[in-house]
C-alpha cells in the first residue's frame, strides 16, 4: 500500500530495480554558484525525478551530464530528509535554443568562475522564470 507521502505526488512513478548514478551540476537560484554533484535517480515520471543525495541540495537549476530519458535540464522542486536520506524530486523544463546554449557553455566549466556580466544577465533571466516565489 502506498503512504500518503505517494499519494501526494499525483504522477504515476516508477522505481528502479537498482537505483542509478547520475552526474550533474546545479546553478543555485541564490548566488548562481554552480556546483557538481552524483546523485542516485531512485525513481522517475514523465515530468520529473526522485534523487537520493549524501547532502542537501539548494534549489536551482540542473544539467544533467549526460540525457536523463531525453532530457538536460531540470529545477531542483522540493528538497528533504525522507528515512534518514537525502532526498529531492527535478522537474525537467525546456528551454529556448539559446537559453540551453548559455547553461550548457556555463555547466561546460571545470570550476565555478564568476560569470561575465552579459551572461550573468541572461543566466539569472533563465532561473527568474523557473524561481517559485517563497513567502
Amino acid at each position: 500500500m502506498a503512504d500518503q507521502y505517494e499519494k501526494n505526488r499525483g504522477i504515476q512513478r516508477y522505481q528502479f530495480a537498482s537505483p542509478r548514478n547520475c552526474s550533474l551540476s546545479i546553478i543555485s537560484f541564490n548566488g548562481l554558484a554552480r556546483t557538481d554533484h552524483v546523485v542516485r535517480i531512485m525513481d522517475m515520471s514523465v515530468i520529473g525525478l526522485g534523487i537520493e543525495t549524501t547532502e542537501m541540495l539548494e534549489p536551482g537549476l540542473v544539467w544533467f551530464k549526460k540525457q536523463v530519458v531525453g532530457h538536460r535540464v531540470g529545477i531542483i522542486e522540493w528538497t528533504g530528509e525522507r528515512s534518514g536520506k537525502n532526498r529531492a524530486g527535478i522537474r525537467f523544463v525546456t528551454l529556448s535554443r539559446e537559453e540551453e546554449r548559455i547553461v550548457r557553455e556555463e555547466m561546460s566549466g571545470k570550476q565555478s568562475l564568476p560569470l561575465r556580466q552579459d551572461r550573468e544577465k541572461a543566466l539569472a533571466a533563465i532561473l527568474k522564470q523557473f524561481r517559485k516565489v517563497t513567502p
